[in-house]
C-alpha cells in the first residue's frame, strides 16, 4: 500500500507555554486528517506534537532552528501507514 498523497500541506495555530504547545493543525493534501487539535512539547531544538482527530494521531517529531522547524511525520494504519518528511516556516 501507498500513502493516500505524496504531498501536502499543513498550516499548524499553537500557543507555547514553558515547555508545552497547544492549538490546531488543518491539512491539506490528505482525507485522512484534515483539522485537528494538536499537543506536544519543544525542549531545546527538539519538538514533539501530534495531531489529534477522533481515532487518528499523526505524530510529528524534528527540530527547531530559528523560524525553521522540520523533522518526519508517522500516521497509523487507518492513513495508510503514512510517512515521511516535513518542513515548516513561521509566518
Amino acid at each position: 500500500m501507498t500513502p493516500d498523497q505524496v504531498a501536502g500541506t499543513f498550516t499548524l495555530t499553537w500557543t507555547q507555554s514553558g515547555n508545552t504547545l497547544t492549538g490546531s493543525i488543518a491539512v491539506k493534501g490528505t482525507p485522512c486528517l484534515a483539522a485537528a487539535s494538536v499537543s506536544g512539547s519543544v525542549s531545546g531544538s527538539t519538538i514533539t506534537f501530534g495531531a489529534v482527530s477522533g481515532a487518528h494521531t499523526v505524530v510529528y517529531d524534528g527540530t527547531v532552528s530559528g523560524t525553521t522547524m522540520k523533522g518526519t511525520y508517522t500516521a497509523p494504519a487507518a492513513c495508510v501507514d503514512a510517512k515521511g518528511n516535513w518542513t515548516a516556516t513561521k509566518n
